[in-house]
């Protein structure tokens, strides 16, 4: 395979999200490899927005062109931020959008397949890897279009001390239809367009809300529209009343956080550097500012100790760094090339002899090879992730099981961060209720806090009471009290979403111990997590046969299913009782040919008489008489009967078995002149020694030619060059991977073959 067999062209980014940055759609033709593939288009995005405190439903419905003669597909890569998760999914079937149903991620992996090998594709949205999912579209029919829409819950962002609500628009080609629905609920202060360029888009009271909308056709989008939320630090408590009947609350707290003393001043720091293929894309640059601050704030010289891992450890290198020599450090993780998977697990092989002050890790956390898990590290680890697709529960979890502090540079500001490092930590300990009126708070677990704190819950009556409680190593040093009111609640599922995300991420930092919570948790919100995804069928009959509930936004086709759900199972039922019905028959049978009398005639001889008691005692005649078979007076004929011939094979196995016979009496190739052609097993024998001989692959590719080449010294860098042109190739890495691993360079090769477990996580990062 070649580059072009990669079947992967990047388009444009085609939909809304609360990162810094859109998601992409990778798109291949379905078929072959048609000389020319024109970009797909968007004819039309609308986005309905709803923003209710600290929190927003971004809600965005994609239609998609395709300008090409054939049908196409793509794969479509979505990062979320921090914390949120699909809540919807629809995709348009026969020009109708259907909603997605949950199903365990495994299940719907194999609905997927099996009706996509019967020429019918169903929609199915995926957790991949980190904060990253998938779904795909095919067919998008030539000269047609399809139709996507994914619905999602996310906090607003603090930037440059300002809340905001930020929708990435730089679109490079221009949108045929763009219309943007923004609603804040109950907002004390009017909110305000700060920048975005989208005409029209002006702010209105209706009702208790304020409202703005606007259509736009033909239009070119370049900035990001940021909408600003003034005065939102004084809707402190948010109250909803759900679909599902229960009224949730969120509380967004600010507690004071007291001054945590001097942070320990290090000698010894070592610096954990994810160097894999995925972190290629991330901004190394903010990285690199936390590092050169956190060290010329020093007043002594500090031992750095690099670890640069990808699927395993591959340099280690010490350097001596103050506020005047630090340029050695930065240059050298200037100059790092980003390869291979990740194996989070070789962080454990590091010694515990000399251990540092504290580690920094600079990773997604997203183990694409090998090891997950990390164990071993005596040190508080601190976690800074700058990639769009990064494992933030799993950085939390390293954090705060070695002492540590995550720190996500999407949301935190470097000085944030750089304050933070090598302090105690000031944690939220728990959220109490004292008279039973709250229930189901989350987070349940101790975290760290830097500014905003966030709890959510049930409240169970009219109105509630709950206290808040702050501390260090667990013991309680601030309390803050609060009342929540059924009263104030307005209709809706925010919040319902925002808190089965929370139990979410709390849950994620220990997978494999919730694994049946978090598929549990995902069914009852319906939720794409790590054990479910969201599943579009295409019929009824489908929805039957793979006993999947239809979406409740079809009631008849609900109806349907249920009374043909109903009608199947009492058919199992019936045919449950037919069965046990038959076989208590066959015994009744066997006993009543068990408890049968048999006598012997007055005339019998005593030869016959013991010729019968042998033939009644025989084993084989009891096995082999029919439950209705009736005994018979003639001996002869009975004992005859106990006996059957062998049964005449039909002629055609009777032509094969001559033919093999033949065939037994050839003598095998090879074979020697005294073997006996009439003995089976030697002439067998003698044939299974005949082999056939593989030769090994030589991919006559430019690459592996520009490899051979060069001289083993420098066929490192040139496998990097090359990487550039065909990194969306597999072939490549194979190939590659294989030719190292020839040449003696096993770690190397195996290396570049982990690229391969890297791809698609690359792939959604590469915007």
């Amino acid at each position: 395979m070649k580059k072009s067999l990669s079947l992967i062209m990047l388009l444009s980014a085609i939909l809304l999200s609360a990162q810094q940055v859109p998601p992409i759609i990778i798109v291949r033709p379905n078929r072959g490899n048609p000389k020319k593939i024109e970009k797909l288009t968007i004819s039309e995005i609308k986005t309905k927005v709803k923003i209710h405190g600290y929190l927003a439903e971004t809600e965005t419905t994609l239609i998609v062109y395709n300008p090409n003669s054939r049908n196409m597909e793509g794969d479509f890569y979505f990062p979320l931020p921090e914390g949120a998760t699909v809540s919807g999914y629809a995709l348009d079937i026969k020009g109708i959008m259907v909603d997605g149903v949950v199903v365990e991620k495994n299940k719907g992996r194999q609905v997927f397949e099996k009706i996509v090998r019967q020429g019918i594709d169903p929609g199915l949205v995926e957790w991949t890897k980190g904060n990253n999912f998938k779904t795909r579209i095919f067919p998008i029919p030539p000269k047609g279009t399809r139709t996507v829409r994914i619905k999602y819950v996310s906090e607003i962002i603090k930037k440059n001390g300002e809340y905001i609500y930020l929708l990435p628009l730089n679109y490079k080609n221009k949108i045929s239809s763009l219309s943007i629905k923004v609603e804040v609920v109950k907002p004390t202060v009017r909110p305000s367009v700060k920048s975005g360029g989208v005409e029209g888009l002006k702010f209105k009271k209706w009702r208790d809300s304020f409202v703005a909308e606007t259509s736009l056709k033909n239009v070119a989008l370049i900035n990001d529209l940021i909408i600003e939320l003034p005065d939102v630090k004084k809707q402190a408590v948010i109250v909803e009343k759900s679909s599902d009947g229960n009224v949730y609350f969120c509380i967004n707290d600010f507690p004071r956080i007291p001054q945590m003393g001097s942070a320990t001043v290090p000698s010894k720091i070592c610096v954990l550097w994810d160097a894999s293929g995925s972190r290629e894309n991330s901004d190394h640059t903010k990285e690199i500012e936390i590092l050169r601050k956190l060290i010329t704030k020093l007043s002594t010289p500090v031992e750095i100790n690099l670890c640069v891992f990808r699927n395993r450890i591959t340099s280690r290198k010490t350097f001596s760094a103050n506020k005047n020599n630090i340029e050695e450090l930065i240059n050298f993780l200037k100059s790092v090339q980003y390869d291979g998977g990740t194996q989070m697990g070789a962080l454990s092989a590091l010694p515990d002899k000399d251990l540092p002050d504290y580690y920094l890790l600079f990773s997604d956390g997203v183990s694409t090879f090998g090891k997950e898990e990390v164990s071993g590290l005596k040190r508080p680890v601190y976690p800074i992730s700058s990639s769009n697709t990064v494992n933030h529960a799993f950085l939390k979890y390293i954090a705060a099981s070695t002492g540590g502090e995550y720190f996500n540079l999407k949301r935190q500001d470097i000085g944030i961060v750089i304050d933070s490092i090598g302090k105690g930590k000031y944690e939220y300990i728990s959220a109490t209720s004292q008279n039973g009126d709250v229930s189901k708070i989350v987070p349940g677990i101790p975290q760290s806090i830097n500014g905003r704190f966030t709890v959510a819950g049930v409240l169970k009556s009219e109105r509630g009471e709950i206290v808040v409680n702050y501390g260090i190593d667990g013991q309680i040093k601030q309390s803050r009290k609060f009342i929540v009111s059924a009263k104030n609640a307005v209709n809706g599922d925010l919040i319902r979403y925002f808190w089965a995300q929370k139990k979410l991420s709390e849950l994620l930092m220990f997978p494999k111990k919730n694994k049946e919570a978090i598929v549990g948790l995902g069914k009852e919100f319906g939720l794409v997590t790590p054990g479910t995804s969201l599943i579009v069928l295409e019929s009824l009959s489908q929805y039957v046969e793979h006993r999947i509930t239809p979406p409740a936004s079809f009631p008849d086709m609900v109806k349907q299913y249920s009374a043909k759900m109903a009608q199947l199972r009492k058919a199992k039922h019936t045919k449950k009782e037919n069965k046990i019905n038959y076989v208590l028959s066959l015994w009744k049978k066997r006993k009543d040919w068990w408890n049968r009398e048999f006598k012997y005639p007055v005339n019998l001889s005593i030869e016959q008489k013991k010729k019968k008691e042998r033939l009644l005692n025989s084993r084989e005649v009891v096995e082999s008489a029919p439950s209705s078979a009736e005994p018979r007076d003639d001996v002869d004929r009975e004992v005859s009967s106990a006996t059957p011939a062998p049964p005449r094979l039909p002629r055609a196995l009777s032509r094969r078995a001559r033919k093999y016979r033949v065939l037994c009496s050839m003598r095998a190739p090879g074979s020697e002149r005294g073997n006996n052609v009439n003995d089976e097993g030697s002439e067998v024998a003698s044939m299974s020694k005949s082999t056939i001989s593989i030769k090994a692959w030589d991919p006559k590719t430019p690459y592996i030619k520009k490899l051979k080449a060069a001289k083993p010294e420098k066929r490192f860098a040139v496998y990097m060059l090359e990487r550039k042109q065909y990194k969306d190739s597999p072939a490549f890495f194979l190939d590659c991977g294989d030719f190292f691993i020839k040449n003696r360079e096993v770690d190397l090769g195996i290396q570049i073959l982990s690229n391969i477990a890297e791809m698609e996580l690359e792939n959604a990062s590469l915007l």
